[in-house]
């Protein structure tokens, strides 16, 4: 079983969980806009809680969970990937949202985790993109390299 092959992260059962990666197509980042990763096919989903359609994570499960995402460029950026994941839509409030930065530029990967409580209701998580290279730019088409997760570590 999934919980078992993960048990003992935190002391306990990590589920829920996910594991969701994107597709082999060209993923279109538009300038100076926040964009959701498209992740579309799940590796797993112990309790489906994310939704392949909205890209979001909604544990129904209260507790504080380890939430990480990675995207890589497909060469035609010339600024900086500012990756994001974002609680509730939030892309500004620092206790809602984790991000970082890379600003080498062609195809380099950005990758971001953190640790974010969520409330077992309405709470839900996504995995955004945003550059400011003047036009828009794309994510590798190579699904495994994009990918987003999650995984509860504690009540």
């Amino acid at each position: 079983e999934l919980s078992t092959a993960i048990a003992g992260v935190g002391g306990g059962t990590n589920t829920p969980l996910f594991h969701a990666y994107g597709t082999n197509g060209f993923q279109a980042i538009p300038n100076a806009t926040l964009t959701t990763v498209n992740v579309s096919n799940e590796r797993f989903d112990s309790d489906d809680a994310f939704s392949t359609s909205t890209k979001r994570f909604t544990p129904q499960t209260a507790g504080k969970y380890f939430v990480y995402g990675n995207i890589a460029r497909d060469g035609n950026w010339s600024a900086y990937a500012r990756l994001y994941l974002a609680k509730n839509g939030n892309d500004a409030d620092s206790e809602t949202l984790f991000n970082t930065t890379d600003d080498v530029g062609g195809n380099g990967g950005v990758h971001v985790s953190g640790i974010i409580e969520m409330n077992g209701s309405t709470d839900w998580i996504e995995l955004m993109v945003r550059h400011d290279a003047g036009s828009s730019v794309n994510l590798w088409n190579s699904g495994n390299v994009n990918y987003f997760g999650a995984y509860k570590i504690a009540e």
